[in-house]
């Protein structure tokens, strides 16, 4: 279920990739929509990669109004993808942390992310089959979406029951687990701003296109082998303290990015372990939830973090973007270095804290 997912949100974020690198002049009426886009995104498109995005419309709006696109309809298809998307990606948390046991749910949970990364990797491999024009994409994601829920099926009458009573509404538990919350949503900032501006910072290290989508490949491969690794890791120590080393090391990751990133071959290894780090956060965060709540309570948790992935996504492209117009060439890596910076002292707060025996972190 959920690698299906991922397979869809992966090849929604290459065609976002492949709209980085279009650099077309307007005319006509492709100039009149980029001003219907440019006074919808408001000051944010004065970034030059807003510019860039906002150009790949651009030249695209002859194209649109040929095929007679009803762009109404596709917000609200994307809409609708959105909200059935982010029913799978709870469900399918709260069921994997529900049928747990503690004693393996590192491992378990890693082999859930795995599976997730997995699809998000699958997806542009998906378009480098298909393309980008056409129902083809559309109809083979569909596809296999449909034939994920073929076992889903056979699993319902002995589907886990969160039963019990809510404690509150979802700001309590925000304040229950804040450290596992917060490193989701910055986990998905980080995540979503690779995303959209890896590539276009590669390019101005003076990689070509072809190797700067190759790190971010790299960067999908590490988080599919890193899991079951760093799960195993979360069976064995302190939760907190592997989710703050990882945050550590993360953070000087990013503050050596400028470095690396130019040098062939060590930025291939280099996006490899970042990638695997980067989401290793994510399934240490996962499992803090699983072991802090059940039942109903769990069922509410993973509502919030779903709401806090949900939350950095939408915030990453914007502060990638911006950090990269108002900072300068290296902004992307400077503005990841500075986020993680700010979320390390509460994990050692945390960890330090279950030290002393209080476990509500």
């Amino acid at each position: 279920m959920r690698r299906e997912d991922g397979c869809r949100s992966g090849a929604e974020k290459q065609i976002l990739r492949e709209a980085t690198f279009e650099r077309k002049r307007p005319s006509g009426g492709a100039a009149r929509e980029a001003t219907i886009i440019k006074s919808d995104n408001g000051w944010l498109s004065d970034a030059e990669p807003f510019r860039v995005i906002i150009q790949f419309y651009d030249d695209r709006a002859p194209a649109m109004a040929y095929r007679r696109i009803n762009l109404r309809a596709v917000r609200v298809l994307r809409f609708a993808l959105g909200v059935a998307g982010s029913c799978l990606w709870v469900c399918g948390e709260a069921w994997i942390n529900q049928v747990s046991e503690d004693s393996v749910r590192g491992r378990v949970v890693a082999l859930f992310s795995m599976a997730t990364a997995g699809g998000f990797a699958l997806g542009p491999l998906l378009l480098t089959l298909t393309g980008t024009d056409g129902a083809t994409p559309f109809l083979i994601a569909g596809a296999m979406i449909l034939v994920s829920a073929i076992p889903l099926l056979s699993v319902v009458p002995t589907s886990p029951i969160l039963d019990g009573e809510r404690k509150g509404g979802l700001a309590h538990y925000l304040w229950l687990a804040p450290v596992p919350m917060l490193l989701c949503g910055l986990i998905a900032l980080a995540d979503s701003a690779l995303l959209t501006f890896l590539p276009l910072y590669a390019m101005r290290l003076d990689l070509s296109e072809a190797r700067a989508l190759y790190l971010l490949t790299l960067m999908g491969v590490g988080g599919v082998l890193g899991q079951v690794p760093i799960g195993w890791l979360a069976d064995r120590v302190d939760r907190m303290l592997l989710a703050a080393v990882c945050t550590l090391l993360i953070m000087l990751a990013s503050l050596a990015m400028p470095l690396v990133l130019a040098h062939h071959p060590w930025n291939l290894l280099f996006m490899v372990v970042f990638g695997a780090i980067l989401n290793g956060i994510y399934t240490v965060a996962m499992v803090l939830i699983g072991h802090r709540f059940r039942g109903a309570d769990l069922a509410a948790a993973s509502a919030l973090f779903g709401v806090m992935w949900g939350s950095g996504s939408i915030l990453g492209p914007s502060v990638g973007g911006l950090a990269m117009d108002f900072s300068g060439s290296h902004g992307l890596p400077l503005a990841l270095t500075a986020m993680f910076a700010l979320c390390l002292p509460m994990q050692v707060g945390a960890w330090l804290r279950r030290r002393g025996g209080d476990r509500s972190d």
